[in-house]
C-alpha cells in the first residue's frame, strides 16, 4: 500500500490532513471524503525557523571543525547545517552519513538525481532548493533536476534508482518483490541497491528535520512539483 502523505493546511485548518496520491480517496481524522472537500495546499513559507541556526563563533567546539569542512566544500554553511550544528551528534550524522556515500559506487550527480526526487515526495522545499543548487554544481542540468523533481530521469539507470528509492519512501521500506525485479532488470546491482537504501535514509533525515526546524531557505527557490506522491 504506497504510503498516505502528510500535508498540514495553517490556511484552512490546524488538523492533519492525509493525502493519498490522485486517483483514491483521501481521510482525515479517520473519516472518508473526496479529494474535492480535501486541502491541498503545502505549507506556508515560514517566516522564522523554530530551532536557530548558529554561527561558527556559537557553536559547541565538537562541531566547529565539521562546520569548516562544510564551508570549504560547499563555500558556505547551509541554514540547516548551521542548525544541526547546536548538537554535535546530529551534524556529525549528516557528515558521516555523506562521507560514506562519497566513497560509494554511485556518483554525486546520480545522488543529487535522487536526492531531488525524494525531496519532493517528501514535500521538503529546502531541500529540493538545495538539491538542484549542489546537483548542478556536479553537473547536473537544468531541465534534467525539475525533471528528477517530478520522478522522472533521462538515463534508464537513474530512472531506475529513483523509482526504488520512492518505492523505499512510499512502502516505508515494504518494497515488494516487483520493486526489486524491476531495479534489478533495469542494471542496478544488489550492492547498489543497498547503496540506494542508504541514499534514500540520508535524505530522509535532512527531509525530516527541515520539517521539524523549518529552516529558512538560503538556495534558489526550487517549486516542488504538484506531482509529487502521484504514483
Amino acid at each position: 500500500m504506497i504510503l498516505a502523505r502528510y500535508h498540514r493546511c495553517r490556511e484552512q485548518s490546524d488538523r492533519p490532513v492525509y493525502s493519498w496520491p490522485a486517483g483514491r480517496w483521501y481521510q482525515i481524522i479517520g473519516k472518508r471524503t473526496s479529494p474535492a472537500r480535501v486541502c491541498r495546499a503545502r505549507p506556508k513559507e515560514p517566516n522564522m525557523p523554530r530551532i536557530s541556526p548558529v554561527s561558527k563563533d556559537q557553536a559547541p567546539d565538537a562541531s566547529k571543525p565539521m562546520l569548516d569542512a562544510i564551508h570549504s566544500k560547499l563555500g558556505k554553511v547551509p541554514n540547516l547545517l548551521a542548525t544541526l550544528a547546536q548538537s554535535p551528534a546530529a551534524l556529525a550524522t549528516y557528515v558521516n552519513l555523506n562521507d560514506a556515500l562519497s566513497k560509494g559506487s554511485l556518483s554525486p550527480a546520480y545522488r543529487e538525481s535522487l536526492a531531488v526526487a525524494i525531496a519532493n515526495v517528501s514535500g521538503c522545499g529546502y531541500c529540493a532548493s538545495a538539491h538542484t543548487a549542489i546537483g548542478k554544481m556536479h553537473g547536473v542540468s537544468g531541465d534534467e533536476l525539475a525533471k528528477n523533481l517530478t520522478g522522472k530521469a533521462s538515463d534508464p539507470k537513474v530512472q531506475a534508482g529513483i523509482d526504488f528509492a520512492l518505492a523505499i519512501v512510499e512502502k516505508r521500506g515494504w518494497v515488494e518483490d516487483a520493486d526489486l525485479k524491476a531495479a534489478r532488470d533495469a542494471g542496478l546491482s544488489d550492492a547498489e541497491l543497498l547503496e540506494i537504501l542508504a541514499i534514500t535514509i540520508t535524505n530522509l533525515f535532512t527531509n525530516y528535520a527541515n520539517h521539524i526546524i523549518e529552516t529558512e531557505n538560503d538556495f534558489p527557490k526550487v517549486e516542488l512539483a504538484q506531482t509529487a506522491g502521484a504514483r
